[in-house]
């Protein structure tokens, strides 16, 4: 199955192991959209992020909303994955 063009959300991608998915992600061709406290140090044009504390609602929405409509470019919004790898602390 090729996962080239499909579209997977991620947050926790600042550090860790989100931050590893979100790197093995691409490197199978996926478009990450990434939600995270900080901007992690990842260069790639199929990476998109912004920044959100998902102890908080609004800051999550307000994200989300940014990163569709900067996805909506590739003419497609259907999510094949939703990972959520944030601990809360």
């Amino acid at each position: 199955m090729s996962l080239s063009n499909k579209v997977a959300i991620v947050s926790g991608v600042s550090k860790g192991i989100g931050n590893e998915m979100v790197k093995q992600l691409l490197s199978k061709g996926v478009v990450v959209l990434g939600l995270g406290k900080t901007q992690p140090n990842i260069t790639n044009s199929r990476f998109h992020f912004e920044s959100a504390d998902i102890r908080y609602f609004e800051q999550v929405e307000n994200a989300c909303n940014k990163l569709f409509r900067k996805v909506y470019m590739y003419k497609y919004i259907r999510f094949q994955w939703i990972i959520s790898h944030s601990v809360l602390s």
